[in-house]
């Protein structure tokens, strides 16, 4: 059952956000959490963001700790792992007994645990659940996390049958596809926020970045923008001298292949604070998303918020972010001449401009 946005989060609303189980003050889901927090605000909510390391949610190792409320949740019921997290949920919730609607914005495992035991400690707010991903990545379908993660999607499903104050939020439809769940279920899609600039450009070179920006995984499609640089260098030899290549973000990839194309190259192969990320994506000219599959992105949202170009694959719900953007281009995955073809269009369009300049103003939904 749809239920709008607006209905759950009526505008003048206390809005706690709950970023459990997020373990970086730096990062794409501490990112996520100041993007929700400042749309609330900005929407006429009074938001509240409980810190990573506020200590009543605090275990002595928070990831040991996530492992073991998942092992237990999958042992004995995510009841049993959501009545050891009560005294700490207690506790926090007791600082604010106003609130009207908690957002958690979690991991996907324990997140079942968690909303069950918020409920369980407050009578009267409404309790929303942000799933990023229903679907695990390629890397985390191995020992046994699909089944893990399927088990913990229904066990939300059943709380938002069952419990009139619990919702499931999803950024999209296409993110349930192939997933079953009950019609009854309380499901509210609403998209990623576009996030704010943070950074201005600074750079003083007349060369057209194109970047590969967030943590480096299998399922984000690396090989692909790698052949087609290498189709570009060899079909458009001319444009080749304008391109700067940049890849940030850290992750497993064969760095001395895109040293070896002959572009000029920027390779920040580490972990990124948020400040360094927005820099660099502040001096972009052209982002690429060659992504394989996907359930969403925010690396996209933060491209359109900067007004640069974006050019991403037509999977999962990335374009429902990209399609309405008017500097955006969608390519089927897998497939590297499409993506040369469409990074040199792109390029050529901005040397039209003039590069030395901030690329486009941002974009809102």
């Amino acid at each position: 059952m749809d239920v709008r946005f607006s209905e759950v989060f009526p505008r003048g609303a206390q809005v706690l956000v709950l970023p459990i189980n997020i373990f970086d003050e730096d990062g794409g889901m501490s990112e996520c959490v100041r993007t929700w927090t400042e749309l609330h605000l900005r929407d006429g909510r009074n938001a509240l963001v409980i810190g990573r390391l506020d200590p009543r949610l605090a275990w002595a190792n928070r990831r040991v700790a996530l492992w073991f409320f998942s092992i237990l949740a999958q042992v004995a019921g995510f009841k049993a792992a959501g009545l050891l997290m009560r005294s700490r949920i207690r506790r926090l919730l007791d600082s604010f007994p106003a609130v009207d609607v908690i957002q958690v914005v979690a991991h996907t495992l324990c997140s079942d645990s968690t909303a069950w035991s918020l409920l369980q400690c407050s009578t009267t707010a409404r309790v929303v659940n942000t799933i990023h991903d229903p679907v695990p990545h390629l890397e985390r379908r191995r020992f046994g996390k699909e089944t893990v993660y399927r088990r913990v999607l229904v066990n939300s499903w059943k709380l938002a049958t069952a419990h009139s104050r619990f919702f499931i939020h999803i950024h999209n439809a296409a993110l349930l596809k192939g997933v079953s769940y009950p019609p009854e279920a309380k499901i509210i899609f609403y998209e990623i926020p576009i996030p704010p600039r943070r950074a201005s450009r600074k750079r003083n070179d007349t060369l057209i970045w194109v970047g590969f920006m967030g943590r480096i995984e299998q399922y984000k499609g690396l090989d692909t923008y790698l052949e087609a640089l290498r189709l570009i260098k060899k079909d458009r030899g001319d444009l080749a001298p304008s391109i700067k290549v940049l890849i940030a973000g850290l992750g497993d990839f064969d760095a001395a292949a895109f040293r070896d194309l002959g572009f000029e190259t920027l390779i920040d192969n580490r972990y990124l604070s948020d400040d360094e990320f927005h820099q660099y994506m502040a001096n972009l000219d052209l982002l690429v998303l060659p992504y394989i599959e996907a359930t969403q992105s925010l690396v996209a949202a933060m491209g359109i918020a900067y007004g640069i170009r974006v050019i991403a694959s037509e999977v999962g719900g990335i374009p429902y972010l990209v399609a309405p953007y008017e500097r955006g281009t969608l390519l089927p995955p897998k497939d590297p001449r499409a993506l040369a073809a469409a990074i040199v269009s792109q390029a050529e369009a901005v040397l039209r401009q003039d590069v030395t300049q901030a690329p486009g103003r941002p974009f809102r939904k």
